[in-house]
């Protein structure tokens, strides 16, 4: 069995630092097109998962059914335009960041996102993180854990130029300002779902079929889908004799036939049950010939086959086997690759706490970093766990161009880790050389709370070959002087116990209460926090967190 992946307030966040200079590419990114010998990249890879099948006993009524006849999130602000690929076969990355992460960030922030390059997010950044190096494509599965730990950077900051160079696809982005800023908005939940039974060779028959319900139920509620279907092979016709004239003369896909292997990713942007086809050409137009899907391809606005984009998608198409037997040709199969659809919920972070980490290394697929968080009293990690840089990237260093060491800077998320607020706890990041060749060299690790205060500077300076280090710092939650992992009038209380010499203070309990960051414990941290548990104040001059001793 493969497995279903489901990522929930994901912990992990790590960005990348590094001088160097970012070509900005936003002419060539949106004419990339224009030639009649233009080839189009496609490029996606089955993930390691099955879809679940979406059905829920309770909401799945014919009385339930009662939906608009017609939904277009394209037309939302929130959606961005259309844009070109290019001959990179990024499409994965189109449809997962730009698209579908732009639309939910842009719907979270009520922006306007059409046409705006800072407020939507590069596919570039997501492809080139997670194609091993090599224009093959990739998966969902892999943009979406990306986008769950990192964010992704704006799209006027890694602007993709759809040139098939190997500097294209291969240079990791690696500026530190602008990935710390990708760490705000993240994926924090990710579904994956199929609208049928994989032995249901036919589970549409209508615009009312209960396989559709799902998706449009989604669509309705403001959710855009990505899918898995194809590039080649697609049969497109001209719409004619529509209820809505503007549609008359726009292409709709009526069937997939397999010529070739030819993965690709789109977005389901909505549906009208209004489109109708005649699929069997008998003059008449049968419940199996009504409604379609609309879809944002990632070609550009002009490409043969395509309406400005987008595309329509038969109802009928996502069935493997037609209701109209003249549409089942040989090597016909389902549009959407194993019924499946995915949506994906954001969230905004806080950043309480971040880890800096600079390593310098030759090859990138020989690095792999662990972030981990413990009890206090324990020496070595054993809860909390999240993997990053676990040998990916290929044969070489972080720009993608050579095998020359390289220095960057790696930001983690720590404050999503844990399951519970901050107490005195220890946080440890692992690193470790895979390969025998070329050393690892930790150059420093920095802890930073979301004041910008640096509570660990770590200045380390250590060099080693084929194995792990471990670096681990004890830390405390300002003004928690009670250590129950909040800050109340407990702890004002505890405080005034203190300086009034009825309770003693431990060196740490010293360290948390100096919340004014003066070096001693008096009644001006007193009314600190009073004023901080009365909501006048939201955060202390000594920071949020310090390094315990």
């Amino acid at each position: 069995m493969k497995r279903h992946i489901k990522f929930i307030s994901i912990a992990l966040a790590t960005m990348f630092t590094f001088s160097g200079n970012l070509v900005s590419a936003y002419a060539l990114a949106t004419s990339a097109d224009s030639s009649s010998n233009f080839k189009y990249g496609m490029g996606n890879i089955d993930s390691d998962m099955e879809p679940t099948l979406d059905r829920d006993p309770d909401k799945l009524s014919s009385s339930s059914y009662d939906l608009p006849k017609s939904v277009d999130l394209s037309l939302s602000d929130y959606f961005p335009c259309i844009r070109s690929q290019g001959q990179i076969g990024s499409c994965t990355a189109w449809a997962s960041t730009y698209y579908q992460f732009t639309y939910e960030v842009a719907k979270l922030n009520s922006w306007n996102a059409k046409n705006d390059p800072d407020k939507q997010f590069s596919p570039k950044w997501t492809y080139n993180f997670i194609n091993e190096g090599e224009d093959n494509g990739s998966s969902f599965q892999d943009a979406y854990e990306l986008l769950s730990k990192q964010g992704a950077v704006r799209y006027s900051e890694f602007t993709p130029t759809g040139i098939d160079t190997e500097s294209e696809y291969r240079t990791w982005y690696l500026n530190k300002d602008n990935m710390k800023k990708a760490l705000q908005y993240r994926v924090s939940e990710y579904r994956y779902k199929a609208f049928s039974s994989q032995e249901d060779e036919t589970p549409i028959t209508s615009p009312n079929s209960i396989s559709l319900l799902s998706m449009k139920s989604l669509l309705n509620a403001g959710k855009v889908l990505t899918v898995q279907t194809y590039g080649r092979g697609l049969d497109y016709q001209k719409l004619k004799n529509q209820y809505n004239s503007t549609l008359n003369n726009q292409f709709v896909c009526t069937k997939y036939s397999y010529v070739e292997p030819s993965g690709h990713a789109m977005t389901i942007v909505g549906y009208d049950d209004n489109i109708t086809y005649d699929l069997n050409g008998d003059g008449y137009i049968q419940d199996y010939e009504k409604g379609a899907f609309k879809l944002a391809n990632s070609w550009g606005t002009s490409y043969e086959n395509g309406n400005d984009g987008y595309i329509w998608v038969m109802y009928d198409a996502l069935n493997k086997i037609s209701n109209a037997q003249n549409q089942n040709v040989k090597g016909r199969t389902t549009i959407f690759k194993y019924y499946g659809y995915a949506y994906i919920n954001v969230e905004e972070y806080p950043l309480n706490l971040i880890a800096e980490v600079t390593i310098d290394q030759a090859r990138r697929n020989e690095l792999r970093v662990d972030l981990w968080q413990s009890e206090i009293s324990k020496d070595i990690p054993e809860i909390y766990k999240t993997t990053f840089l676990n040998g990916i990237g290929g044969e070489y260093n972080y720009s993608g161009l050579s095998a020359n060491p390289e220095r960057a800077t790696f930001v983690f998320d720590y404050s999503t880790l844990c399951y519970s607020q901050i107490q005195r706890q220890k946080f440890h990041v692992s690193v470790r050389d895979l390969g025998t060749q070329y050393n690892t060299f930790v150059k420093s690790i920095k802890l930073i709370d979301k004041t910008g205060k640096i509570v660990v500077n770590d200045n380390i300076n250590d060099t080693f070959n084929n194995k792990t280090k471990l670096y681990s710092y004890a830390i405390g939650m300002i003004g928690d002087v009670n250590n129950d992992g909040c800050i109340d009038s407990r702890d004002i209380t505890d405080l005034q116990s203190y300086l009034s010499g009825n309770i003693d203070f431990t060196s740490d309990d010293m360290l948390v209460a100096d919340v004014n960051g003066d070096g001693k414990i008096s009644v001006n941290d007193v009314l600190d926090i009073q004023y901080y548990v009365a909501g006048f104040t939201d955060s202390f001059a000594n920071g949020h967190f310090v390094k315990l001793g």
